[in-house]
């Protein structure tokens, strides 16, 4: 039973951990048989909810392989488990010697001021409770970095590509987007290796939440695929989300599936900004709200009322929503017995028409050319323009980055052609929400 996977489900609880068989004599500072603690096998286990997801469970499994095979090689070069066993005994018989009242406590309590591996247990085990990722050293010397959750991303530098539907596995980062960091700059470089590549650094420097990804690249002078997989490595190791770059047009909302109930948060934001009491921020964001309203009911406090929004983000209290726009015509709209002039459209509309409206170039055309704002060719040319985003998957936001259009200008278009658009207003799909240790 020992080096290998070991997975045990008992009620609703899935214990998965690795046991290792341990040689004493493979141990350079052992006294093998005559050593007062004699080894045969150990195992790391961890327990987690038995309806987890497969990926999930196989996650587990090798991060307890990591953290069984590290712990085997400290034993085999140092005696490493030896002593912190021995560490640990000896508090137990200290703890039973004085006969405490509450034994199990002091015993842990002891055992974790006196043990290295136990702090470096509980600090793995805090980490996957905070952020579902681990990077720590055992005994100050063997690497064990892991992230349970396995995010993935995909990158796209530009809209409507034929990979765009395929986005299941992970989210889409575009240059408009921003990075929102959930740990201070200090707090993520401290964590990093030695060796670790200064470019992150200078990104992280060079990143807020209102400075899309493009501009950090130029400022930086990196290229823009460069900043992805920056980008990538943060969200992967649970640093980092991608957002909307924050600006007053922006609509927020409280994300229904936010744990209001969390008094440790709900104290830290009142000590973050005095005065202000968490609940009844939220309660602004009951229904969606943009920015500028939430700023404006703040009186004078512009940057403080920013600065709550970010925290609120940080923590998964809000969610922004944004505006996609369908194309909705059957063809039993009144159409023109001949056409004045021909209309080019690229395949990415001729796509659209197909799947979403069950039209051809030449039904849609008359369609459209009936219209009557249609007879401006300025605000036909601009609707043509922005056709292929019209199938619901691409926000306002998206159009108005890719199309260099400010936002009055596709408001305008939405607005002539009202009776063929319709708008929806949710969240991008295709940005992640941050994951917790309940998603285990």
């Amino acid at each position: 039973m020992c080096n290998k996977a070991m997975l045990v489900k008992i009620n609703d609880v899935r214990f998965i951990g690795y046991p290792v068989s341990h040689d004493p004599s493979s141990c350079s500072t052992s006294n093998g048989l005559n050593d007062p603690v004699n080894i045969l096998r150990y195992n790391v286990v961890f327990a987690i909810r038995a309806e987890a997801p497969r990926k999930i469970i196989e996650s587990f499994v090798t991060l307890a392989k990591e953290f069984a095979l590290a712990i085997q090689h400290e034993e085999n070069r140092c005696g490493y488990l030896t002593s912190q066993v021995k560490v640990m005994l000896d508090c137990f018989e200290v703890a039973q010697s004085h006969r405490d009242h509450d034994s199990i406590k002091s015993v842990y309590d002891a055992v974790l001021k006196k043990s290295n591996l136990a702090q470096t247990l509980k600090q793995g085990f805090v980490d996957l409770l905070r952020t579902g990722t681990v990077s720590l050293c055992v005994n100050g010397w063997i690497e064990v970095s892991w992230n349970v959750h396995q995010r993935y991303s995909k990158c796209l530098t530009k809209p409507l590509l034929p990979d765009d539907a395929l986005v299941d596995d992970g989210m889409v980062i575009k240059p408009y987007h921003a990075v929102l960091l959930l740990e201070s700059i200090k707090s993520i470089v401290d964590r990093m290796r030695p060796d670790h590549s200064t470019a992150i650094v200078r990104f992280l420097n060079a990143s807020t939440p209102v400075k899309p990804l493009l501009a950090v690249a130029r400022e930086l002078d990196y290229d823009l695929e460069q900043v992805f997989r920056i980008v990538q490595h943060l969200i992967y190791w649970g640093k980092a989300l991608v957002i909307f770059p924050l600006t007053e047009a922006n609509v927020y909302v409280v994300d229904p599936e936010a744990d209001l109930t969390r008094t440790s948060l709900r104290k830290k934001f009142e000590q973050t900004f005095y005065s202000c009491c968490m609940g009844k921020i939220l309660s602004s964001f009951s229904m969606p709200v943009p920015l500028s309203q939430f700023i404006a009911r703040c009186g004078d406090n512009r940057d403080v009322a920013i600065r709550m929004v970010v925290w609120l983000l940080q923590h998964g209290f809000l969610m922004q929503l944004h505006s996609f726009v369908y194309l909705c015509c059957t063809g039993t709209e009144k159409t023109l017995m001949s056409t004045p002039k021909d209309i080019s459209f690229c395949e990415s509309a001729r796509r659209m028409l197909r799947i979403n409206c069950n039209l051809n170039e030449l039904q849609f055309q008359d369609i459209l050319l009936a219209h009557r704002a249609s007879a401006d060719p300025a605000r036909l040319e601009m609707f043509i323009q922005l056709l292929p985003y019209f199938d619901g998957e691409h926000h306002i936001e998206e159009m108005m980055f890719f199309e260099t259009l400010s936002r009055t200008e596709v408001m305008q278009v939405i607005s002539d052609y009202d009776d063929m658009l319709v708008l929806s207003v949710h969240e991008d799909p295709f940005l992640e929400r941050r994951l917790t240790y309940g998603d285990f």
